[in-house]
């Protein structure tokens, strides 16, 4: 090979492998989350880890001299309200909700946040949802129906894990809305805005967290303690800074592919772990969903990228 097309290949390569390793990341997350909260209070551990990954992405965002600090109050006000809506719901409500389902089920659930998303978009600003977004809201109805079918009809004490995953992934979807139509919003790379965030976002679980459990050191086995490793330095931490690198170095549909393969992976990898089911129904139920995000997350910006294509 020449040395153009050596470095043509290190070109695709080196994305797609931080693509793959972002997928696997928060992918594998969903399995070691059921074995942490197996075995570790959801409010205290969600708390410490939320505030050691955020000060950890300030740290690297300090190291790659970002701007770091919020310029005024009207930026502290958007990145609290982000971060209540993105991550303060997300912590508490995936932790039970894995509790309850399988962890493929609730990844699965929890990526329906493009769909919520766009039905916020009509019911609360008037946008008028596309053809597109009609299919995928209808695949993605039918593949969450599906996970939750046995073989004597619909398993009815799946609904509160259920209802947990759909508070998280509503909770998501107001959080784009807001970071989207906000008059105002800080001038803050990426990094520093998710760690700003995370932190932010402890401050209520630390308050709750007396209330709501015992304050004290929990005891757990090995497993729930590197399970507990693997969900805040592989998963917060590497996760979010492979995420911030393939959006910088990809096009926007091509770095959404790592979401879409994350609800994958999550199956994969609990049944791999953990043995929960992965058969025909579960496949297509799968196959489903992640069509439905297809449609709503890649096809349209194919679609504005072909539009605006010179002829």
């Amino acid at each position: 090979m020449t040395d153009p097309g050596r470095r043509q290949g290190a070109a695709i390569a080196g994305p797609l492998l931080v693509l793959a390793a972002l997928a696997l990341a928060w992918g594998c997350n969903w399995p070691f989350m059921k074995i942490v909260f197996a075995e570790l209070p959801v409010w205290g551990f969600r708390a410490v880890s939320g505030l050691v990954a955020g000060v950890a992405l300030l740290a690297v965002a300090r190291m790659r001299r970002e701007a770091l600090m919020p310029a005024g109050a009207r930026d502290w006000r958007f990145l609290a309200i982000s971060a209540f809506l993105n991550v303060t719901i997300w912590q508490v409500t995936t932790a039970y909700g894995v509790q309850l389902l399988g962890s493929g089920h609730a990844a699965v659930l929890a990526f329906t946040m493009p769909l919520w998303s766009g039905l916020i978009a009509f019911l609360a600003f008037g946008e008028r949802p596309g053809g597109l977004f009609v299919a995928a809201l209808a695949m993605g109805m039918a593949g969450v129906g599906l996970l939750s079918f046995r073989g004597d009809g619909f398993a009815a004490s799946d609904l509160p894990g259920m209802g947990f995953m759909f508070a998280a992934a509503i909770g998501w979807a107001l959080g784009v809305q807001h970071g989207k139509r906000a008059r105002h919003r800080p001038d803050l790379p990426m990094l520093a805005s998710t760690g700003w965030q995370l932190v932010l976002a402890s401050i209520p679980l630390f308050l709750i967290w007396p209330i709501m459990e015992p304050v004290r050191w929990p005891e757990a086995s090995a497993a729930a303690w590197l399970s507990a490793g693997y969900v805040t330095f592989v998963a917060l931490i590497v996760g979010y800074i492979s995420w911030f690198t393939l959006v910088k170095i990809l096009p926007s549909h091509v770095a959404s592919l790592s979401t879409l393969a994350v609800p994958a992976t999550a199956m994969a990898s609990g049944a791999l772990a953990l043995g929960e089911p992965l058969g025909p129904r579960e496949a297509l139920a799968l196959l489903l969903m992640l069509g439905a995000l297809a449609l709503v997350l890649v096809v349209p910006a194919l679609l504005r990228g072909r539009a605006a294509a010179p002829d």
